[in-house]
C-alpha cells in the first residue's frame, strides 16, 4: 500500500508522485491511499473542509476517497514534512518499507520505484490488505 499524505500545500504534489511511479504501481498492483493532514485547520472550519472532500470530479464522478487526518496521527507515526507530499510504502504485513517527501520529481521518486520493485521481487507486495 502506498500512502500519499500532504497538507494544503503538499497536496499539490500528490499527482506528481503517482505519475512518477505509475508503471511500478500498475505492475505490482499497489493500492494507493490518499490522506490529508488537517491538523492546522481551525475547529470552526472543519465542516467546510470536510464538504470540500465530498465533492465530485469535473466529469461528475465521486472524488477519490481521502483519509482526513484531523489530529495529525499519520504524521506522528511516520513523520511529516510540511508543504510537500509525504509518501509511505507499507508492505502486506503493515511494515513501513520506504518513506520520502518532496514534490515528486523523477529523481525523488526513483528510490520509491526501486522500493516497490524490491517488494514485488521479495513476494511481499504492498497490494495485499
Amino acid at each position: 500500500m502506498l500512502v500519499i499524505y500532504g497538507d494544503r500545500k503538499g497536496s499539490d504534489y500528490m499527482g506528481a508522485w503517482v505519475q512518477s511511479v505509475r508503471p511500478e504501481l500498475k505492475a505490482v498492483g499497489v493500492k494507493i491511499i490518499q490522506a490529508a493532514n488537517l491538523k492546522s485547520v481551525p475547529g470552526f472550519m472543519e465542516g467546510f473542509v470536510k464538504r470540500k472532500f465530498l465533492g465530485k470530479t469535473a466529469n461528475g464522478q465521486p472524488s477519490a476517497p481521502v483519509i482526513l487526518d484531523w489530529n495529525g496521527q499519520i504524521a506522528s507515526v511516520y513523520g511529516f514534512r510540511d508543504s510537500v507530499t509525504n509518501v509511505y510504502l507499507i508492505d502486506a504485513h503493515g511494515i513501513l518499507r520506504f518513506s520520502a517527501s518532496g514534490k515528486g520529481s523523477l529523481e525523488e521518486a526513483r528510490p520509491l520505484a526501486e522500493a516497490i520493485n524490491a517488494l514485488a521481487l521479495a513476494g511481499n507486495t504492498a497490494a495485499r490488505p
